[in-house]
């Protein structure tokens, strides 16, 4: 699965991932403050396992939080590690 389905998701990230978003989507890319240690990031990816593995590896500092069908897709790859 490394392509997938381009959807447009919102991602909740603490602010120490700041340059990895930046990284990733351009210094463009949307933003908003959502507390003292969190913000959103608005961008449209490619729902693959390149993708969720990009998420995975961010240590739990990041969340999809829509759409479902995202959140969903992340959630179905994590469980198929325990699976295994």
């Amino acid at each position: 699965m490394l392509a997938g389905k381009t959807c447009h998701v919102t991602l909740l990230c603490e602010n120490a991932l700041m340059n990895s978003i930046i990284d990733r989507f351009g210094e463009d890319a949307s933003t908003q403050i959502v507390d003292k240690n969190h913000f959103t990031v608005e961008a449209t990816v490619d729902l693959s396992s390149n993708f969720y593995g990009w998420v995975f590896a961010s240590g739990g500092k990041m969340k999809i939080t829509a759409p479902q069908e995202a959140v969903d897709g992340f959630q179905r790859m994590l469980e198929s590690f325990s699976e295994r």
